[in-house]
């Protein structure tokens, strides 16, 4: 009798590293994830993707599928709204990739718009306190035109933050997108300004040029004088900097919106017009108002 008959050969064991990697290439009954979202870890283009994982790092993509707001704004109820609103600010400046994840669910304009005038007090408070430290810095009560031109610098900045997230959400317009996509995109540029909430540390640097126990005949020396430049150019590239990289924000969520749609750099480009030009506005009407008080109060 054949003895291969009688004992045959045990089936080959299964390649198990190809059996574990399998459900990372296609798992059935997931829902293809929509246009626009990358790997936050890499980077890898995720439309269509039905796996439960990066077919490129494996990176797990539930934070993707979830329907769970990510947004720490969002969940402020649960957090607090201080850690909540501070966290938000982290997740776009550092994580910004998190942000954009949040195109796949629904995004609350309610609570974006929240966010965003949250912001805009942060800065404009900082802005406020500068400006009445440098007042402070005369060692005697200002007189009414120092007060004029505190208060026209005050409104033209004001007025430049309440236009910068209306004009930076026109660059997210497109008739070739769906319109909830659409919707969501605006809804998500508000929190790409989350940068100019860090408007208070530039503050400190006016704070420390500007209120000191050093008299007059010490602010005229060479080295006092240096000192406070070094403050006040610190002061005024500090905001610079967090406006630039709330700009770039803006530019990479329009980029995963628009998905090619619209040539991007032509909307930054009209972004960043709209915002000189509501900066030449405030500033006219501040100077114009400016004008006519000290036309009328010369006449009295």
């Amino acid at each position: 009798m054949d003895v291969d008959k009688q004992n045959p050969a045990p089936p080959a064991p299964l390649d198990k590293s190809a059996s574990e990697r399998a459900p990372n290439v296609q798992s059935a009954g997931l829902t293809p994830i929509p246009e626009g979202i990358a790997c936050p870890d890499c980077g890898y283009d995720l439309r269509a993707l039905t796996s439960a994982h990066c077919p490129e790092c494996g990176l797990d993509l539930d934070l993707v599928r979830t329907q769970r707001p990510q947004i720490p704004w969002t969940r402020r109820h649960e957090l607090g709204r201080f850690p909540a609103y501070w966290r938000t600010v982290w997740l776009v400046c550092r994580h910004p990739q998190q942000l954009y994840m949040e195109m796949v669910r629904p995004v609350s304009y309610r609570d974006a718009q929240r966010f965003r005038w949250a912001t805009f007090l942060h800065a404009f408070l900082s802005v406020v306190l500068s400006l009445a430290a440098m007042l402070a810095s005369e060692h005697t009560w200002p007189d009414w035109h120092n007060l004029l031109v505190a208060a026209g610098l005050a409104f033209a900045v004001g007025l430049l933050l309440v236009v910068l997230p209306g004009a930076g959400s026109y660059a997210l317009e497109s008739r070739r997108l769906p319109v909830e996509r659409r919707n969501r995109g605006i809804a998500l540029s508000y929190y790409t300004w989350a940068p100019l909430a860090a408007w208070p540390l530039g503050l400190l640097l006016v704070v420390a040029a500007f209120i000191t126990d050093l008299g007059w005949d010490t602010y005229r020396s060479d080295a006092a004088f240096k000192v406070m430049a070094a403050f006040l150019l610190g002061g005024a590239l500090f905001p610079a900097a967090a406006l630039v990289l709330a700009e770039a924000r803006l530019a990479l969520l329009a980029r995963h919106v628009l998905c090619g749609q619209g040539r991007l750099w032509w909307r930054m480009i009209l972004v960043n017009v709209a915002t000189v030009a509501a900066l030449a506005l405030a500033a006219f009407v501040a100077l114009s108002v400016i004008y006519f008080m000290i036309i009328w109060h010369s006449f009295h």
